[in-house]
Formats: structure tokens, sequence, C-alpha cells
């Protein structure tokens, strides 16, 4: 994970949005890429 993203994301919320994300209808391919996947999906990026 890139400093930017950590930077703004504590470990509880990044793991918070990860269990709301596993959770969506998206598939998960890699833990590294979840991030930005997260992001778009929200409307930040």
């Amino acid at each position: 994970m890139n400093s930017s993203i950590r930077f703004f994301m504590t470990k509880e919320d990044k793991e918070e949005v990860f269990n709301k994300f596993r959770d969506s209808d998206y598939d998960i391919l890699d833990e590294k890429d979840y991030p930005i996947q997260i992001f778009y999906s929200c409307g930040a990026l």
C-alpha cells in the first residue's frame, strides 16, 4: 500500500472498508489492488 493511502486511512478504517467491500459485488483479485478499487467504487477517484 502506498503512503498516500496509508496517510488518510487508519488500520481500522481499512478493515471496515475492506469488510464492506468484501461483501459487495466486487471480486478482490489481489489485496494490493483493492484500495484503488474501493476508492473508485466510493467515488473518491
